[in-house]
Formats: structure tokens, sequence, C-alpha cells
């Protein structure tokens, strides 16, 4: 078998003529002609050095590293094929169209077409049969220019003629000139070749679209993606749908979409597919001298208008695209209602940046592209001006940046690219901060408005009016989107009273694509820009103009941003219930976080410090549960040191930067924000931040092993929390209680703890807190041997999940899973839980908990068998846990010291189980007595019985210590062990 070549691969497309009317006929008797057929087929393959990719019925697709073989093949094969005695059965008359012989002797026998084309292939082996298989653009091509021939007939593509290194010399050749190819949008030029004693033979016309139906240009580059897009638009003209407007932002790519869909259907519209270019246009007479052009109609006569009404009604199915309608949407649009109403086979697809309004309008919006599909755009484009461009795993990671930074938008992306010649992509995407000036086009048959991004945006904004411009120019303040409430509030249109309601201002901007409606949670509505937009939009809110903004405008509107934003802080406000009023509000600020910090900012820059802090409060929660809280460290300590003058929110503020300070590990400093908070709360008298304040400083003293303090604390914040009604507080308190008395051994206490929590938090309408409790009720109830009801809770814990966006709580849920999967022994499960949960812990920047995932993982991986890879978490997790969780990173030492043994380092191993018994005595109970067992492993590995049995009797003090339900786990390890020992 020949070897299957890759890269630049000629193929070679066949089948038979009438094959499915030869099986009906002949029945089984074909298949002895089928054998036949495909034995010259495989011999002149195999004598040709052509590789054999695939069978299908009675076609083959072969591939060839080179055209002159490919064109040979086939030539010969035409030969051969007429040369054959065939059966005398394939004379039949009834079947004389498509086989036996012709009167001229040009035929006998069946009648095969075949297709060659040439082009980089994507190939890889088929998983099943082990054989090169090719896919792609080139394949397809390669396919459609053998569809359309007859059989009997040879056509090469354009690409595999100008491959041939002696041209078609010594061939009966003959030029077809340019077809459109059945769903490929760059037409083909075909060339028809025979071998010389076959030279008689003529054809009909190919099967190819009639080009006389069509102006749609003929494509020079290639076109990426819109899958998506274009099965969409399929359908909703299969559904009769007869206007479809194609609707967004300038620059997302509805002119390439809108020629190749109509390149694609061709072959559905009898009448045609017009393309109507209208970018040049501004009335009803340019609409209708457009429409003229594109059909090849006169309008001399009368009326114009009924000219073209009378086109449209008697070429029957077509497809009109009306491309750039936006400046003509007001003339154009009762024109177009007009034709819907005269032309009942014509269908319209319209592409605007705005929607036209008219009965039977069907909208399609039109986002960007997806990342991967920008990523191909952009090496696509970029080879363009530098041929040796390819994307690399080395640039992957910039050209994917460039493009999202882009919001990968095609014009913006393919201006980006065109600079690669010059600028490397490193360099591009250090100069996106000036993207207006890098963004610019080098073709000179390119549109003003396509050939610079700026001109996109500029051809959208002076379709708008003042107040529109103005509204906005205003928005550019926002981060990161906003609601239609904050629009309202924030947006000043008074210097044009006559402005229509700020709520019509904003639909308007929607309407012309330049604000886009995203849900980012369900039942949560925002609206955004694209950071081109944005840009250009602060720009002109910056400058001196005749919209009214500048200097001045821009203050003003930066105090109302602020000052909006500053009101979303309620200082005892914690998680209020699902579904409330309250509670829209603070998940709504989770989306808020940019507009947050941007308020904090402003505040700090223009002297509103008091509002600054009520915004950086606001946002500290999220820093801590979907973002790396580094950042709002920083903010709050900014803010520290700016609030001397506010007691109050000082004390709040050392309350939210200790929550953080613990979350990043720094467990010493976090102790102490949260000692001066309380001497701070304290002083001013503030109780419900004083009983937060004995909460999170019973949650560190139970992190640093200090149980009696801890409960101290814990018991002093429940109390406040009931005298001042914070019922939220008192049942997160229960949910750190029960930790502590987990700790402790305590298992039913615990349990108890962990319910009363459950029912609190579902009472309250605290689903997050609920989640946690689930969570921790599920380790208590797996240490108390009931497993399979402990993994029902954690799987309780996932289906509550999706109603809290929390990339924090997500990890927990994975990680306790992941935990209990262990414990069960199905480690495959565990091991992408734990995946998962790392994922999420690294995300949300949690150093702490990534530590403890990474040791649990660890202890996973030491007991399924992987050592090296267990050692490695292991030894990070200690290295984390000893600043933040001793006890933690305790158990852990005692995991890896059997690691160690094993390996015959003993006095590393004892080394690590002397630290551990020090960071574990006084403080962890439970964990103490498995870590005196994984002593007794140790020196039961180093042979060393009197050691080994005294170890076990230190599990076994443990164990009498322990309440009976906190020492089943030990004991039952404990028993194992022993039992392995007498084996």
């Amino acid at each position: 078998m020949n070897e299957a070549p890759t890269g630049t691969v000629t193929l070679v497309f066949t089948d038979i003529e009438g094959s499915t009317l030869l099986w009906e006929h002949f029945g089984d008797a074909f298949k002895p002609v089928l054998d036949l057929h495909n034995v010259l087929f495989r011999e002149a393959i195999g004598e040709y050095g052509g590789y054999e990719v695939k069978t299908e019925g009675d076609a083959f697709m072969v591939a060839f590293a080179s055209p002159e073989p490919a064109v040979q093949m086939c030539l010969a094969l035409q030969t051969r094929l007429h040369q054959t005695e065939w059966p005398v059965s394939l004379e039949d008359s009834a079947v004389a169209g498509v086989c036996g012989p012709t009167e001229d002797g040009a035929y006998r026998g069946i009648r095969v077409r075949m297709g060659i084309h040439t082009g980089e292939v994507d190939s890889e082996p088929d998983p099943v049969t082990g054989r090169m298989d090719y896919f792609g653009r080139v394949v397809n091509r390669a396919s459609r220019v053998s569809s359309v021939g007859h059989g009997g007939q040879v056509l090469l593509s354009q690409a595999t003629r100008e491959a041939l290194k002696n041209g078609l010399s010594g061939m009966q050749n003959l030029d077809l000139g340019e077809h459109a190819l059945r769903g490929l949008e760059r037409r083909e030029v075909l060339t028809q070749v025979l071998p010389p004693g076959l030279s008689s033979r003529t054809f009909p016309r190919l099967r190819s679209v009639d080009l006389r139906k069509t102006n749609l240009p003929s494509r020079l580059d290639t076109f990426f993606g819109r899958e998506r897009e274009l099965v969409g638009l399929s359908d909703r003209f299969e559904q009769e749908q007869r206007l479809v407007s194609l609707v967004g932002a300038g620059g997302t790519g509805k002119t390439r979409l809108s020629q190749r869909f109509g390149a694609q259907q061709l072959d559905r519209f009898p009448g045609g597919v017009w393309f109507c270019d209208l970018s040049t246009e501004t009335d009803e007479a340019g609409v209708l001298g457009a429409v003229a052009r594109a059909m090849e109609f006169s309008l001399a006569g009368a009326s114009p208008a009924k000219a073209v009404s009378d086109a449209l009604r008697n070429r029957g199915r077509m497809l009109i695209i009306l491309d750039n309608f936006e400046q003509v949407v007001e003339t154009g649009a009762p024109m177009l209602a007009q034709w819907l109403q005269e032309a009942p086979e014509a269908l319209f697809l319209v592409t605007s940046r705005r929607r036209l309004g008219i009965q039977g309008e069907h909208i399609f919006y039109l986002d960007p592209l997806l990342t991967h599909e920008a990523v191909h755009l952009f090496v696509d484009r970029a080879a363009i001006v530098q041929p040796d461009f390819v994307l690399t795993e080395s640039n992957r990671e910039v050209i994917t940046e460039i493009v999202e930074r882009l919001d990968c938008m095609s014009l913006a992306i393919e201006l980006a690219a065109s600079r690669v010649r010059l600028v490397p992509v490193e360099g591009i995407l250090q100069r996106l901060s000036q993207r207006f000036k890098l963004l610019r086009g080098m073709r000179r048959d390119q549109a003003a408005r396509q050939d610079t991004l700026r001109g996109a945006i500029d051809w959208s904004w002076e379709l708008l009016e003042p107040w529109e411009q103005l509204a906005l120019a205003q928005c550019s303040v926002f981060r990161r989107g906003f609601t239609i409430e904050a629009a309202e509030e924030v947006v000043n249109l008074e210097s044009y009273p006559e402005s229509p309601w700020n709520l019509d201002v904003i639909q308007s901007l929607v309407d012309h694509s330049l604000l886009r409606v995203v849900e980012p949670r369900e039942g949560h509505q925002r609206l955004r820009m694209f950071d081109s937009i944005q840009e250009y939009a602060s720009e002109k809110m910056k400058a001196e103009n005749p919209i009214g903004t500048g200097t001045d405008a821009l203050k003003d509107i930066r105090l109302r941003h602020l000052r909006y934003f500053g009101g979303f802080y309620n200082p005892y406000l914690q998680e209020p219930p699902e579904g409330s009023e309250h509670s829209k509000r603070y998940w709504g600020l989770l989306f808020e976080l940019e507009n947050l910090v941007a308020g904090a900012e402003t505040g700090l820059e223009l002297g509103d410090v008091e509002s600054a802090i009520h915004c950086a409060l606001a946002a500290a929660l999220y820093f801590k549960e979907n973002a790396p809280p580094e950042a709002g460290l920083r903010l709050l300590g900014r803010l520290l040191d700016a609030s001397t003058d506010y007691p109050r929110l000082q004390a709040h503020l050392l309350l939210k930067s200790g929550q953080l300070l613990r979350a990043l590990g720094d467990a010493s400093e976090a102790m102490a924000q949260v000692e001066a908070g309380l001497s701070l709360a304290s002083s001013v008298g503030d109780r419900p931040v004083k009983a937060q304040m004995h909460a999170f400083r019973g949650f560190l003293e139970r992190e640093r092993g200090h149980r009696e303090a801890a409960l101290a604390d814990l018991e002093q914040a429940i109390a406040i929390a009931k005298e001042v009604d914070d019922h939220t507080l008192v049942a997160k308190t229960l949910n750190t209680l029960g930790g502590v008395h987990a700790e402790a051994g305590r298992l039913l206490e615990a349990r108890t703890h962990f319910k009363r929590c459950r029912a609190e938090a579902q009472r309250l309408g605290l689903t997050r807190l609920e989640v946690n409790a689930l969570l921790n009720l599920g380790n208590v109830l797996d240490t108390l041997g009931d497993t399979d009801q402990a993994i029902s809770c954690i799987e309780a814990a996932g289906d509550l999940k999706k109603d809290l966006s929390s990339r924090r709580v997500e990890g927990m849920i994975h990680g306790t899973l992941a935990m209990l999967y262990s414990f069960a022994k199905r480690f495959e499960e565990a091991g992408l839980n734990y995946m998962l949960a790392v994922g999420c812990a690294r995300e949300v920047g949690d150093r702490s908990y990534h530590a403890v995932l990474q040791g649990n993982w660890g202890t996973m991986l030491k007991q399924h068998g992987d050592p090296e890879a267990a050692q490695q978490k292991l030894e990070y997790a200690i290295e984390v846990c000893d600043d933040i969780w001793p006890s933690g990173a305790g158990a852990f030492r005692g995991t890896l010291a059997q690691i160690f043994a094993q390996r015959g380092d003993l006095e590393t191993a004892h080394t690590l189980l002397k630290q551990g018994e020090e960071q574990l005595v006084g403080v962890n109970l439970p964990a103490l007595g498995s870590h005196y067992l994984h002593w007794a492993e140790v020196e039961h590995i180093a042979g060393n019985p009197t050691e080994r049995d005294q170890a076990l009797m230190q599990a076994r003090d443990v164990e009498a210590k322990l309440s009976k339900e906190g020492a089943s786990e030990l004991s039952r390890s404990i028993e194992e062990f022993e039992s392995s020992i007498v084996l």
C-alpha cells in the first residue's frame, strides 16, 4: 500500500454516473460490474502511487503527493474503462442514458465522473481503521469539483492546473470558465481534460449553479466559522420568514455572512440571489437604483418604483440581500414593506446596525465570532501579508488575548492582522491601548468605513440623534456593563429638553447595535458595550464638543456613577434570602465588581471618601467570592489610610480586610486586623459589626487550633447576633461551631449543629449557607460510617449551587465530593472532582483552600499507588498550611512520612512524624489518632515491632479519649491495620 501524503495534497474524487438507477434496474446482477470497476481502480491507484483514502459505495477518494500522477491516473482510467469488456446486459436501452455504447463510439460500459483539486489539507489517522483521513476546505472543494461533472469527464480545479509542472501539454483540454460550486462561496475556474483517444466526447453544461442568476462576488479571502449562524439563517427562511434583518454592530461581519449565506443557498432560489450594496445610498432613489443595478434591469420609464416591483414579482422565488440598510431605514423601510406585499415569492435578507421596525421583520442578532474562530481568522489574514505566519504554541496565547481584547470583532481582527508584517504579535498586543491608531487598513479597495476601526464606529455615531450620542458617551463611565436601572439613574440628558425618556434612548442605542443585552445569570439582564465602542464613547465624553461633554460634564457623570453604586452598600447586610428584592440587589453586585471598584477610585480621586468606602465595602464580598483578593486588599488598604474621619466605616474596612487576608493565607495579619476592628467597633458602639468580628475571630481561632478560645468567641457572636436580630449570623456561626465540635471528635454534637444550621438556612432562604451546611454534614456522616448518605448530602448541595454563581462554592462542592469518592475508593471520580475544585480555588485566589485540596488530593494519590504525584501535592500543601492551618499540615505530614518510609528514607519519615505530632497535639484529636496510626505503619515498614506497638498504643489512647461516634472511624482503621499485621 502506498504511503499517505500529508501537507499539500492532490485529491481525486470519483463516482459512477447513474449508479442508483443501475442498482435499481439490475439488482444484485450489478455487483459484478461494480467489482470489476473496483479492480480497475485499485490497480491504477497502486500503479500511479495513489493512496486510497476511502471507498463509499461506487465512489473513491484518492490522495496523491503531487498533481501529475493524479491526472495521469484519471486519464488512464478513462481509457481502460472504455476498453474493458463489460457485460452485454449494460447495453439495455432502459439504462442507455448512463451506460453502454453510443453510436459515435465515445462511450462503452459504465461512465465515471472524476474531479481533481490540490491544496493544504488537515489529516489524521482514523481511530477505528488506522488509515489516514483528510478533512477541511480542500476536501470539500475537491468533492464539489467532481460533483458538477458528468460520467466520462475529468475536471481539474485552477489550483491543480497551476500546480502541474508541465501544464496541460499532451492532454486534450478545454477551459470551462468560472463556476459556482454548491455550498462554497469562492467560485472555481474549471478545466476539462481527456486522453487523446477520447477527445470526441462532448458533455452537457456542468451541474454548477447558474451564475447568470446571481451577482454575488467571488471572494478571494477565506470565510471562517459562523456555522451556527448559517444554519440559523437557513432555518429562518425555511420557516417562511420572508424578511430577516441581520443586525449587529459595525465590524461584526454582517456583509460577509450575508454573502456566504447567499452563495450556499443559490440552488434554492430559481429566481437568483442578488446582492445590493446600499453603503453609499441615502434616499429612496438610491435604493431603487441599487436594486436595479444588482438585478441588471433598467429603471427607464415613468415609475422606477413600479419597475422594481415588477422585476421582483416576475422572477419567481429569489433572495434579495440589502446590505448596509441602516442609513436608509427612514425611506427604505416603507418601500421594503410594500415589496413584501407586491412580490410574494421574493425573500429579503437585510444587514443593518439597527432594526427596521416594520411588520413582517424578523431579527437575527449577530454576535462576534467565537474565540477559536477569531484566532483562525487572525492567522489567515496575517498569512496574507506574511506568508510564513502560522499558529504555534508560542504565539497562540498572545493571539487569543488580542482577539478577545478586540471583542472577537471581524473587522478589528483583520485590521490588527494586517500589521504583523511590521509588528510582531506581542507588539500588536502592547499597542492595543492605541487601537484607533493601530487598526487602520492598508487596502485601496476598502470603503472608508472599513478602512479604520474608528471609521466603522464613526458610521454608527453619525446615525444617532444628539441626545443619543450624549447618552452613549455617558454610558462609557460604566465598567463591564450595567443595568437599565443604573442607566436611568446615571445618564443625564437635561441639556436636551426635547430628548425622549431615558429608557427609550437606551432602547434606541440597543436597536443601533451600540449596546448589547446580555444575561449573565438567569433573571439578571445587563447592557454591555464592546470595548472598542466603549473607548470611542469615552473619548467623546472627555472631548469638548457639541454634544455637551467635557471636563465638567465628565466629573458630573463620574460623581453620579459613584453615588449610585455607593448606595449599594448596607453595612449590616449579609447574605439575604434567595428570590428576595435584597437578594437580587446582593447578587446583582456580583456583576458590578468593576463598577464598584471604579466608583471607589473616583471617590478617592474626587474627594468623596465616604462614598468611596461604601463602594469598596460592597465590592469586598466579591473579591473574596469570585476574584483574586489581592486587588481588593490593595484597595481596602488605601481606604483604611483615608478613613480616619469615619471610625464606624473603618471598623467595617478592618473586618473585610481581615477576611481577604485570611483567604490569602496570612492568618496572623488577619487576626491583627480583626483585633483592631473589634476594639474600634466596641468604641463606637456598633454591636452588629462587633458580632461579626467575634464570629470571624472564632473562625480564626479554630483554624489556629485554639478550640476553647474559638468556642468563646462563637458563643458571644451568637448571643450578640440574637440581640440585634441578625439571624443570618446566628445560622452562619452554628456552622462554624459544628466544625469546632467535629475537630474535637464530638461528631454527634457537630451533626446537630450542622443540621440546625441547614434548617435555619432553609427557613431564611440562605442557599449559600445551606450548601455549606450540607457539605459539612456530609463529611460528618461519612466519618460516622454512612458514606451513601454523605454523598447524597453533597449531591444535594450540588443541585443548589446553580442558584449561586459562586466559583468558591462550586469548588467546595467538588472538593468535598472528591474526598468522599476517595473514601469510597471511587478514585477516577475523586480525581476529576479534585481537578475541578483546584481550578475553582486557583481562579478565585484562595491560597488556603487550594493548599488543602492539594493535600487531600495527594493523600488519595498515595492510596491509589502514585507516590511521586502524591509527594508533590503534599509538600505544597504542607508549605502553605504551616502558616494558616498547622493541624492540617500536621495531618499531611503523616501521609508524606509513609511515602518516604516506603522508599527507605526512614530519617525523613521520622522527622515528618515528629513535626506532625507537634502540630496536632491538643488541637485536632481525630487527626492526631490517625497520625499515630501512620506512625505505626512507618515503624512496621521499618521492621521495628516495638516502636510500631508503641505508636499503636498511642492511637488507642486517642481512641479512648474520643466520644464513641468520634472514635468509630479511627477504630476501624486500627483494626484493619492490626489484621494486616497478623496476615
